[in-house]
């Protein structure tokens, strides 16, 4: 992490939160996932949840609009 990043992470979750970031995690590197693979985390949850309370393939493919065999892969992971 340069500082510019450094110092954009200080500015967004303030000084503080920043403190205890590097008390925990000082001097070690650390990966921040996507923004857009966390969204995809949470769709995957959300499917597999809604799998559980009984919704079909057919009906989670057409609400999250992707096909029905993205849907086996979701869940059967």
């Amino acid at each position: 992490m340069n500082v510019s990043q450094e110092y954009e992470i200080r500015n967004i979750i303030g000084e503080e939160k920043y403190i205890l970031l590097m008390k925990l995690h000082g001097g070690s590197k650390f990966y921040i996932e996507k923004y857009e693979t966390h969204q995809r985390n949470l769709r995957n949850e959300k499917i597999k949840s809604l799998s559980n309370q009984g919704l079909t393939n057919r009906q989670l493919a057409e609400r999250f609009n992707i096909s029905i065999q993205q849907i086996r892969n979701i869940l059967n992971n």
